[in-house]
C-alpha cells in the first residue's frame, strides 16, 4: 500500500513537473531521474546514475548548508534504490571521514560487494581505486538507518 502511495504521488509530482517549462535536456534528466526510480537496486544502474547526478548538479540532501559527500551518497541511494547502504568510514590512522555507498549484488549466485564513490565518474567509482591506502574497510560502519531518513522515507 505504501509502494502504491508513493507511486501515486510521484506520477502526480512529475505531472506538476512537465507543466512547468524545462528545457529538452532538464525534461531528459527528469525522465531518466524517473526511469531510474521505476528500476530500483539495479547493478547496471551505476554509471547511469553517476553520469545523471553530473549533470543535474547536487541538491543539498540533508539541508545543513554544504554540498558533500553525505548530499552525494544520499542521492545516490535516492535514485539506486534501498540496497544502497550509506556508510562512513572514519579511520584515524589515515585521516579519512568519508561517506560513500555500499552494495551487495548477486553475481552468478555469489554474493558480492561494491563500495562505491558517489562523486566518482562513471567509468571510474571504486572506492578502493579513487582512495587507495587511506580507504580501509575495516573502519567502515552503516549508517543507513540514520542517514536513510533523507531519501524521503521510500526503502
Amino acid at each position: 500500500m505504501k509502494k502504491v502511495f508513493f507511486l501515486l504521488a510521484l506520477t502526480f509530482i512529475c505531472s506538476v513537473l512537465y507543466s512547468q517549462q524545462f528545457s529538452p535536456g532538464e525534461k531528459a534528466m527528469l525522465d531518466e531521474a524517473l526511469l531510474l526510480r521505476a528500476n530500483p537496486n539495479r547493478i547496471e544502474n551505476i554509471s547511469r546514475i553517476l553520469n545523471l547526478m553530473r549533470n543535474m548538479g547536487i541538491p543539498d540532501m540533508n539541508k545543513d548548508g554544504n554540498i558533500d559527500c553525505i548530499d552525494y551518497s544520499i542521492l545516490f541511494r535516492t535514485l539506486y534504490g534501498s540496497n544502497a547502504r550509506i556508510i562512513i568510514n572514519n579511520n584515524p590512522i589515515s585521516g579519512m571521514n568519508h561517506m560513500f555507498i555500499r552494495i551487495w549484488y548477486n553475481d552468478a549466485g555469489h554474493t558480492r560487494i561494491m563500495d562505491i564513490e558517489p562523486q566518482g565518474t562513471p567509468d571510474r567509482y571504486s572506492m578502493g581505486l579513487i582512495w587507495g591506502m587511506r580507504y580501509d574497510p575495516n573502519y567502515n560502519r552503516d549508517v543507513t538507518s540514520h542517514w536513510g531518513q533523507y531519501t524521503g522515507g521510500m526503502y
